[in-house]
């Protein structure tokens, strides 16, 4: 095969092939875009005829743009370096319609330039993103879970060092909550559930967390209070006397068999999270043994770690 066949058979190739392709020489002249290229991005050699336009055009937002572009200079400067190809980089390309997609791309280099390869991973990545948040969420009540409280964890000390601020960790139990399960059955207790975590979500600002860490167990994790320790007891107190009362109040439950009433009170453990705490598994286990107290002083209690400090609704 003469060397204008080959040449012919590689344009072919090129133009064909059903991943888009970019053509780039060391200068930033685009030589050559394929067909594909031009179907998933929408842009033509007259719309980006040097790297200058593309990086405009594909990354209009200039932080972005920035990033990328630094991104993708050390990426081919690493490759001219250690003579292999690009490795491959994840960024978010805008197309000429306005729609975002979520790019692999990567490169071979060539005697006068380099040659871009672009991999769609939008639905790959979107599934991804999407079996992280599943694993990280409570099906039934669609809060966050323990994985995902415990993925927080470090950088919600770190931060409390930092600052030098007071936060605080709750347990919520509910008290008698096999009743309603030995009453009415697993549908009617998970209806509860769902309404208790409204509830919880109602007592606390928008910076606060509440998870479920499964069966009828729920933690708030409060976020700082600020430097003193006065005030973070203080309002953890507030809140926690506000979850139990809204916990307290009737449930009208609407199930199979039609609309029931039913009541149902919590205990609830603090701990209040010091700039010092490097340890919170021993914060769960101190509030933990806090809210076995409340239960044990009568229930629709709470109780505070170490201060041992009891309030009910009822005093």
């Amino acid at each position: 095969m003469n060397s204008r066949k080959r040449n012919d058979s590689f344009l072919e190739l090129f133009l064909t092939v059903p991943i888009p392709l970019c053509l780039v020489s060391d200068s930033g002249t685009i030589l050559k875009i394929n067909n594909r290229f031009i179907d998933v991005f929408g842009y033509d050699l007259q719309d980006i005829p040097t790297l200058k336009e593309w990086w405009v055009l594909a990354y209009p937002e200039p932080s972005y743009r920035e990033w990328v572009l630094a991104s993708w200079e050390e990426a081919v400067k690493s490759t001219v370096q250690e003579c292999r190809d690009i490795t491959p980089k994840e960024y978010f390309v805008c197309c000429k319609n306005g729609d975002i997609v979520e790019m692999e791309i990567s490169g071979a280099k060539l005697n006068d330039g380099f040659l871009a390869t672009f991999i769609d991973v939008t639905k790959r990545n979107s599934v991804q993103r999407e079996f992280n948040r599943m694993a990280m969420v409570d099906n039934l009540t669609n809060l966050p879970n323990r994985r995902y409280i415990s993925s927080l964890l470090d950088q919600f000390l770190l931060k409390l060092k930092q600052d030098h601020a007071f936060a605080a960790y709750m347990v919520i139990d509910l008290d008698n909550f096999k009743q309603i399960n030995d009453i009415y059955g697993h549908y009617a207790g998970d209806i509860l559930l769902i309404e208790v975590a409204k509830r919880i979500q109602e007592a606390i600002k928008r910076s606060d967390i509440v998870a479920r860490f499964g069966g009828d167990e729920f933690i708030i994790l409060l976020d700082s209070f600020g430097p003193l320790q006065s005030i973070a007891i203080s309002e953890s107190l507030r809140i926690a006397e506000n979850v139990l009362k809204l916990l307290a109040q009737k449930y009208r439950l609407i199930v199979l068999d039609g609309i029931i009433e039913h009541e149902c009170s919590a205990s609830i453990g603090i701990r209040i999270i010091t700039p010092d705490d490097e340890n919170m598994h021993l914060v769960f286990e101190h509030a933990d043994k806090a809210m076995y107290q409340a239960k044990k002083a009568g229930k629709n209690r709470l109780y505070l770690y170490p201060h041992n400090l009891p309030l009910s609704t009822d005093d």
